[in-house]
């Protein structure tokens, strides 16, 4: 019988995330623009972001800090590590964007992308910390 805990739910939240941000980060441009046409859901948010971004790439910002954050729940023993292999995706992903259709890979991603996760990961840290705290009777009101 399979046992789901809350480490294993927190690990394949981790795995879908970066699963689906890799499949986003290899897509062409041009399947891209198609899921924005045909789903209303996923075009009017990512126009709003592009919109308001101009000076950076605020859509590979929002992708890594959720991927950050996920690893920092997934792994809070390791996050040095699982950091590590977030920053690899980061970089990898833009090397491999020389091959994919409509696709600039550029540097300045890759800094977006780790501020993202280092961002992603020291939120998810503080709401670790928190809750420990909070556990611990520390944070209660009054105190």
């Amino acid at each position: 019988m399979l046992r789901l805990t809350l480490s294993s739910l927190r690990r394949i939240l981790m795995g879908v995330c970066l699963g689906v941000l890799v499949v986003l980060l290899l897509m062409p441009n041009t399947f891209l623009r198609f899921l924005r046409v045909q789903y209303r859901w996923i075009g009017v948010p990512m126009n709003w972001v592009e919109a308001h971004s101009a000076s950076i790439n605020l859509a590979h910002l929002i992708a890594f800090l959720v991927v950050g954050f996920a690893a920092r729940l997934a792994m809070p023993g390791r996050s040095r590590a699982t950091l590590a292999i977030i920053v690899a995706v980061a970089i990898v992903s833009e090397i491999a964007q020389f091959w994919v259709p409509g696709r600039t890979p550029r540097m300045s991603d890759v800094g977006v992308d780790v501020a993202g996760t280092l961002a992603g990961a020291a939120c998810a840290g503080l709401l670790l910390w928190l809750s420990r705290a909070w556990l611990r009777g520390e944070a209660q009101p009054g105190k």
